[in-house]
């Protein structure tokens, strides 16, 4: 089950701010995947790009948007000492732009 995380709550308190693992509190993390969701506010049309591995996929798919106004983005990343998954959101609501951490486990 998912659940939200502060941003603060996953980085490091060292000399960098290193993203570590909610789950095992490893600092073993990498970006997997990014999503770009690129719209005018309040269209129900807009672009949405996926980048992985070895592929770049564009559609016009705003499902999973993490702004139900505007443009957003997602990061995904994976720990590598356990199954967690979890996605770095990037969006913006009535003209303030916000961050937010979600995390859950792989099935």
């Amino acid at each position: 089950m998912s659940k939200p995380l502060k941003l603060s709550d996953i980085l490091l308190r060292e000399d960098t701010n290193v993203i570590h693992c909610p789950s095992r509190d490893g600092h073993h993390i990498h970006h997997e995947s990014v999503e770009i969701f690129n719209r005018s506010e309040d269209s129900k049309d807009g672009i949405h790009v996926l980048v992985s591995e070895h592929e770049v996929i564009t559609d016009r798919n705003l499902k999973g948007n993490p702004s139900s106004r505007c443009h957003g983005l997602i990061v995904y990343f994976c720990c590598e000492e356990c199954s967690a998954i979890i996605k770095m959101k990037l969006y913006q609501h009535k003209g303030s732009s916000f961050v937010g951490m979600v995390f859950g486990e792989t099935e």
